[in-house]
């Protein structure tokens, strides 16, 4: 159980943001406060607390998401939010990312891959091919648009720059991302893949990805499904492969924005010899 609130206010060239969230494994924290600076047409600058820019689907607000909650490879690898800088290029067909953090991840996910760190670091950047950039503010989908394509990569890191005496000495991840956006219909395939240097232990390697597809079948109805994947990798004998797919549907009160619906969601989550309902 968890409640987010936004806020957030725009003057001139600076916006300033802030997230407080209340969740049963956290408690009360500012998962999100940061101030933006924009500098003339291409770049912006933001300092605070933010999101790492790394996996697409971290990357994006809780309310734009497709599912009810976060995929469970999102939960599992994604790096989640940390204090640091970041500056940000935007043109036509590209959008790029260069990121700088002096703390651990904190916020979606607080101790993978590594419980403490002195510095991480994330480049992140997309390509529109086909369409623009506007119809991917978002993992819904609207009516209306245009199709649009999105590729997208990124390379993150975090290290110690002292003795550790718990945890991960460091940790490498990389991202790879294809999305569409048309007139109705959202899909989005994305993988990672990630290699942690554990404290008193041997380096090893884990993967995984997810898939998703959602389509409007009314002008304020929308049907998904989604499914995820995480990978023993290279240590087999400390993790299993775990399989997990859901589906459900969306109503959506009002057909000019996404951020208010009621949705229904089931899912099941499964291993090739042990199936779990």
């Amino acid at each position: 159980r968890q409640v987010q609130v936004f806020f957030e206010s725009a003057m001139g060239p600076l916006t300033v943001h802030v997230r407080p969230r209340v969740a049963d494994d956290t408690g009360f924290q500012l998962q999100v406060f940061w101030a933006e600076v924009k500098a003339g047409t291409h770049w912006r600058f933001r300092f605070g607390k933010h999101f790492i820019p790394l996996s697409r689907e971290d990357w994006t607000s809780p309310q734009d998401i497709l599912t009810t909650e976060y995929s469970p490879h999102n939960f599992a690898y994604a790096f989640g939010t940390s204090y640091g800088a970041f500056a940000r290029y935007d043109s036509t067909r590209h959008r790029a990312w260069f990121s700088l953090h002096t703390n651990a991840p904190d916020g979606t996910n607080n101790e993978f891959p590594s419980v403490t760190n002195d510095l991480s670091g994330a480049v992140r950047w997309e390509f529109v091919p086909v369409g623009d950039f506007a119809g991917f503010s978002d993992l819904v989908g609207r009516r209306g648009r245009p199709l649009s394509v999105l590729l997208g990569a990124s390379l993150g890191a975090v290290g110690e720059l002292g003795e550790v005496q718990e945890g991960n000495e460091a940790a490498v991840q990389g991202n790879v991302d294809l999305s569409d956006d048309s007139n109705g219909v959202h899909a989005m395939i994305a993988g990672s893949l990630t290699w942690v240097d554990p404290f008193g232990g041997v380096p090893f390697y884990v993967w995984g990805g997810v898939g998703q597809i959602g389509t409007f079948v009314h002008e304020h109805v929308q049907l998904y499904t989604q499914y995820s994947l995480l990978s023993p990798g290279t240590v087999p004998e400390d993790f299993a492969w775990w399989h997990s797919t859901n589906a459900g549907i969306n109503y959506f009160i009002f057909k000019w924005t996404n951020r208010h619906r009621i949705g229904l969601e089931g899912g099941a989550v499964f291993a090739p010899t042990n199936d779990t309902f």
